[in-house]
C-alpha cells in the first residue's frame, strides 16, 4: 500500500531538518560545512537540503508526503490551506505595523514570509499537493518571499563572520570548531560533529535519532489514520480546534511585538 503525512506533521519535518547543522558529501568536512552554510545563507535551500539530506533520509520524508495524500481529501486540504493562510497573514499583519513604526527592517522580510504560506510551499492548490515533493515545496520557498528574505543585502549575515576548522577526522565521523570572530572568548565557540552516511557529511545528532524521530512521525500518522476511519470528520474537528489554538497563540505573538515594540531603542 502507498503510504501517503498529514499537514500538521510536515512543518515539523521540515523545521527539523533545516535547524540542523550540516555538510554534504565525501570531501573535506570543513570545506562541506562551508559549502552547506553558505548554500543556506545565500537562499538556496535546495543546495542546503541535497547537502543535509542521505537518499534514504529523503525517501522517509517524501513517504510522508505520500501519507499526507492518503490521509488528507480535498476539503480537508482545503480547510488546512485557509487555516494557514489566516493565521499568516495575522501575524504578518502584526508584524507589518511594527515595520511601519521602524523597529527593524528585518521584520517587514519576515512578515512577507508568512503570507499565504501554502503558496509559498508551492501548495497553493490541491492538485500541487498531489504532485509535491520535498525538494518542490523547498525550490518554491528559495523562489518565494523566505528565499528573498534570506538573499535580501539588508540581511546580517553572521556566518560571514564565522570561523570553521577541522580538528578531527576518522574513516567516517569528524569534528569541527566554529568560532566568531566577533566572540569575546573561547567560550562561545561550537564543535560540530559529523558522520559520513550514505557520502553525505552529517550532524551526529540527526543520524543517532533518525530513526526514532521517523518512527514517532510513523505511529503518529498511524494513530491519525485509525481514528479517521472510525470517524471520517475526525481530521477536520482537529483541525478545528487548531484553529483556536492559532488564535491564541497569534494573540502571544502580537502581545510579545507590543512589548518588543515598546523596548525598542528611541522609543
Amino acid at each position: 500500500m502507498n503510504r501517503r503525512p498529514s499537514n500538521l506533521v510536515l512543518p515539523l519535518v521540515l523545521l527539523q531538518g533545516l535547524n540542523a547543522y550540516c555538510a554534504g558529501g565525501t570531501g573535506n568536512p570543513e570545506e562541506e560545512y562551508r559549502a552547506a552554510m553558505e548554500a543556506l545563507y545565500r537562499g538556496d535551500l535546495v543546495g542546503f537540503y541535497e547537502r543535509l539530506v542521505p537518499a534514504s533520509y529523503d525517501r522517509d520524508l517524501n513517504s510522508f508526503l505520500d501519507e499526507a495524500r492518503e490521509l488528507t481529501n480535498q476539503p480537508e486540504f482545503e480547510q488546512a490551506r485557509q487555516l494557514l493562510i489566516s493565521f499568516g497573514d495575522r501575524v504578518a499583519d502584526q508584524m507589518q505595523a511594527l515595520t511601519d513604526d521602524q523597529l527593524s527592517p528585518q521584520v517587514g522580510l519576515l512578515a512577507q514570509s508568512l503570507i499565504d504560506i501554502p503558496s509559498q510551499l508551492g501548495l497553493g492548490s490541491y492538485e500541487q499537493f498531489q504532485q509535491a515533493t520535498i525538494a518542490r515545496i523547498l525550490a518554491s520557498l528559495q523562489e518565494a518571499n523566505l528565499g528573498r528574505a534570506l538573499r535580501d543585502p539588508s540581511v546580517p549575515v553572521s556566518w560571514s563572520r564565522q570561523k570553521v576548522k577541522l580538528i578531527e577526522q576518522s574513516e567516517d565521523r569528524a569534528r569541527l570548531r566554529v568560532t566568531s570572530e566577533e566572540a569575546p572568548s573561547s567560550s562561545d565557540e561550537k564543535i560540530i560533529e559529523l558522520i559520513l552516511v550514505e557520502g553525505k557529511w552529517i550532524p551526529l545528532d540527526l543520524a543517532t535519532q533518525w530513526d526514532e524521530r521517523v518512527g514517532q512521525f510513523r505511529s503518529y500518522l498511524d494513530l491519525l489514520r485509525s481514528r479517521k476511519q472510525s470517524d471520517p470528520q475526525y481530521i477536520s474537528r482537529k483541525l478545528s480546534e487548531l484553529e483556536q489554538q492559532l488564535d491564541f497563540l497569534t494573540f502571544l505573538i502580537a502581545d510579545t511585538l507590543r512589548t518588543l515594540a515598546q523596548q525598542s531603542p528611541g522609543r
